[in-house]
């Protein structure tokens, strides 16, 4: 009986001095790292991306400010190049113009009563290399969202603009991943 609690107490210590190498190993990183191993233009400094407000053409108020901040958004989250507010003091210069903002009705709950509704947003898109004075890459972009329709005014209003919400977060990311292949 005193043979197998000795065996246990010692296959015990030796589970637990085997789990302390382990962790002892997990948690002490020496920093060292093969050469070559860095990330894919670690050495080169950051590009910078100015977005201003973009060019509102429809007749929805307050849209560019919408769109800008989504870029900005979409571009403070990481990646290649690091955005920043307004139009100077950048190696490229991203510049939108909202050309067109439609709602539709997709789904219908009678002949005159919507249940589902579309915002399609029509923006052009231009990317323009500060230092060489020229466009880089130029796009019109049609983005869509569904939204639920709601006789009840604010509610409806609420849900109108979560779908413009909606479609410029889509844009956003879409400029995005466009760019950082671009750049």
């Amino acid at each position: 009986m005193q043979d197998s609690n000795q065996f246990r107490r010692g296959v015990s210590r030796r589970r637990l001095t085997f789990l302390m190498v382990c962790l002892l190993g997990l948690t002490s990183a020496c920093g060292y790292q093969v050469v070559g191993s860095a990330p894919a233009g670690a050495d080169r400094p950051q590009a910078t991306i100015a977005i201003p407000p973009f060019e509102n053409r429809s007749m929805e108020v307050g849209l560019e400010t919408i769109f800008a901040n989504d870029l900005l958004r979409a571009f403070g989250d990481g990646g290649s190049v690091r955005a920043k507010p307004g139009d100077e003091g950048a190696d490229y210069l991203l510049l939108g113009t909202i050309k067109k903002l439609e709602h539709s009705s997709t789904a219908y709950l009678d002949i005159d009563r919507s249940l589902v509704r579309r915002v399609t947003v029509t923006v052009e898109i231009i990317l323009k290399d500060f230092r060489q004075n020229k466009v880089i890459w130029k796009s019109t972009e049609m983005i869509k969202a569904d939204y639920v329709a709601e006789n009840y005014y604010s509610i409806g209003e609420a849900n109108r603009t979560q779908g413009i919400r909606q479609a410029s977060a889509r844009l956003a990311q879409r400029v995005y991943d466009k760019i950082n292949v671009l750049l």
